[in-house]
């Protein structure tokens, strides 16, 4: 699908007089009122044109019939009193609703000059969304770059700041280039904003409102383009959306947290990532606080996904006052856990039980959970180094299990080994199922295949040599999602009154990249997925979905993370819902 310009060229320098547009779709009718179309936008100016075809065969300008430009034929159009000088018409192929179609190639950019001579210049063309619009999220951002290479790190390429943010996201083309390494930022991958095409990138994680995003052509060593068309400001909003699917959020407080952990006493600890603190939230009678001091702080590593990630609370907390916290450490290279003591509400008698564990940008793991047999179960990812998920000497790619004090059981699969599980990429979520007492897990998929997963003793789950079902090698996963939305965390739901039946014992998954949670319901053996279903769809509005637990209220919550911060919210029932 998509939208090409056949005449003028990219760059063209015409004659004084009329100037004719021609174009070609590529699977996609410009139809008329209704129907899909097409809008263009002439020299940045916020009116679009609308070009209708079918029956209706004309050009609309603030919604009334035009005849400048002049509608010529279903794949053309002419200007015939446009001024000389240098022009430049953004293209969008709109859907019938009147949103801008999200395919690659359905927005496209046109530089030309008239009567004069243009000496061409490097140009930053910002092309969807337009420019002062409204739109659902996710958002896809497309732009043309005229007169400027796109490479890779090394070689001339695109810097874009969010929201006002002074630290360049850095977007690159070339071999190589794809959604995991095309959009670096602060040195590493990020699941806020994925590149999507050589001219476009996608954003994840904007909330409701407005937002700002300004490009900036570069040279090789980042530097800046001195002329002015070098640099370019979007401006447009996300819309506030209504809530689909059985559930919906209601915000409990303000609170940017990766990971969280309920304990006794009416308290809810959080870890804030790259902050490297872990908070505590009062919650007694519903009016939640967060104290004024953290709880824990140490430094942690920035790269990517690095920071203060996970964290558990003790089987038995409420005589030893144990907190469990896993975290990358300053010098960027490890992972590290560690034990703490509730010391009247600050962190004490530091213990190290795991240190050592390889780090990287991205796939560090971190998610702590205890079993139902009282063991601390640990994911780790493979730090983006493949063969160490199948590596029996390293820790990585692996789901651990541990005593309390960090020694290996000795019903463990491998003997003097913490390893429960292997041949895991990049797991951000552990459940215990409450009626049969099993393990699961998810997992990250790289282009595709992410997975849910009942975990099995000394199981090998694959990674690198195979993703999703179907090699007799490996376990099968139990539910698998083609398309990859960064599955983050994962309840097995125990009966509660606040919730109907029909609700106990499934599986509810959150994403990243569409903001959603995911039900599963399970067959009578509790072992095998009979259906799946979205329950909650916000379009994103309230960032993407990391941290996710049942309350002992028997709520679920869950943290939402947006460009401008991050809330916790009570997933409550719709009114509408099945009963």
């Amino acid at each position: 699908m998509g939208i090409t310009i056949a005449s003028p060229d990219q760059n063209a320098s015409t004659a004084s007089g009329p100037v004719t547009i021609v174009y070609s779709t590529t699977n996609f009718t410009i139809g008329g009122v209704g129907q899909p179309h097409m809008r263009f936008v002439l020299d940045g100016d916020p009116n679009p044109y609308t070009v209708l075809n079918g029956n209706d065969k004309k050009i609309l300008y603030n919604g009334v019939e035009t005849t400048e430009p002049e509608w010529l034929s279903p794949t053309s159009f002419r200007f015939n009193n446009l001024p000389d000088g240098q022009h430049a018409i953004v293209f969008q192929l709109v859907n019938a609703n009147g949103t801008d179609n999200q395919a690659v190639g359905s927005s496209t950019a046109l530089y030309f000059s008239k009567g004069v001579a243009g000496a061409p210049v490097p140009t930053i063309v910002p092309i969807s969304p337009l420019s002062g619009s409204e739109v659902p999220g996710p958002v896809t951002v497309s732009f043309v770059s005229l007169n400027h290479s796109i490479g890779v790190n090394g070689q001339s390429h695109l810097h874009f700041f969010v929201d006002g943010d002074t630290e360049p996201h850095h977007f690159y083309n070339g071999p190589g280039i794809d959604d995991e390494n095309g959009v670096v930022y602060k040195g590493g991958h990020t699941h806020l904003v994925h590149w999507h095409s050589p001219t476009s990138f996608r954003m994840f994680a904007l909330g409701a409102g407005q937002h700002q995003v300004q490009f900036v052509l570069v040279d090789a060593a980042h530097q800046p383009l001195a002329n002015p068309e070098a640099m370019q400001i979007l401006t447009f909003s996300v819309a506030q959306s209504t809530a689909a699917g059985d559930f919906d959020l209601e915000p409990m407080i303000d609170a940017s947290a990766n990971g969280m952990a309920f304990a006794p006493g009416d308290q809810l600890f959080y870890t804030d990532g790259k902050g490297g603190n872990v908070w505590v939230i009062d919650t007694a009678g519903g009016a939640w606080q967060r104290r004024t001091t953290p709880f824990y702080h140490t430094e942690v590593g920035q790269l990517g996904e690095q920071g203060l990630a996970g964290i558990a609370i003790d089987p038995n907390y409420a005589t030893n006052k144990f907190v469990y916290i896993y975290f990358s450490t300053p010098d960027q290279q490890r992972n590290r856990l560690v034990r703490v003591t509730d010391m009247n509400g600050q962190a004490g008698n530091e213990q190290i039980l795991i240190d050592g564990i390889l780090a990287a940008d991205q796939h560090n793991g971190g998610v702590l959970l205890f079993g139902a047999d009282g063991k601390l179960y640990v994911t780790v990812g493979e730090a983006t180094q493949d063969n160490l998920a199948q590596d029996p000497a390293s820790l990585n790619g692996k789901i651990l299990r541990i005593n309390t004090d960090g020694s290996i059981p000795a019903d463990n699969p491998f003997p003097g080994s913490r390893t429960w599980l292997y041949g895991v990429r990049n797991s951000f979520g552990l459940a215990v199922h409450p009626a049969t007492n099993d393990l699961w897990f998810t997992d990250n998929g790289p282009t595709v295949n992410d997975e849910v997963n009942l975990a099995a003793k000394g199981g090998n789950y694959g990674w690198p040599e195979t993703t999703g079902k179907g090699d007799p090698r490996f376990i099968d996963p139990a539910f698998v999602l083609e398309q990859p939305v960064g599955i983050t965390n994962i309840v097995a739901l125990q009966a509660t009154s606040v919730y109907p039946s029909l609700y106990h014992n499934n599986l509810f998954f959150t994403d990243y990249v569409e903001g959603k949670i995911h039900r599963l319901v399970l067959d009578p053996s509790f072992k095998t997925v009979a259906s799946d279903s979205v329950a909650l769809d916000v379009q994103n509005a309230a960032g993407g979905l990391i941290a996710f637990k049942q309350g002992p209220d028997g709520y679920m919550y869950v943290s939402g993370s947006t460009s401008s911060g991050g809330s916790i919210y009570r997933v409550v029932l719709n009114p509408n819902a099945p009963q």
